[in-house]
């Protein structure tokens, strides 16, 4: 987060970050780093693997792109914020 809020002027804090993987080991990355996460299940993991690891969501596939969205919005964006953009 800190090359990026350098090199891109932005602040990304823990809570504006998502970790999109598909493993148990990603799940437990991005709770080292800070960052949310989105578990897909294209990788050896099962759905229920991923949930049992902790990721904040957990995604069949990426094909769905307002389904990504949508997860990301709803770890990142604030209540309120949510409330009005739907």
């Amino acid at each position: 987060r800190l090359r990026a809020t350098e090199s891109r002027g932005v602040s990304l804090t823990e809570r504006s970050t998502v970790y999109v993987g598909d493993s148990p080991r990603d799940v437990a990355a991005a709770r080292v780093g800070g960052a949310r996460s989105i578990a897909v299940v294209s990788g050896r993991a099962t759905h229920a693997e991923l949930a049992a690891a902790g990721a904040d969501a957990v995604l069949a596939d990426l094909a769905d792109t307002e389904a990504v969205v949508r997860a990301i919005d709803e770890l990142t964006l604030p209540a309120a914020h949510r409330e009005n953009a739907g």
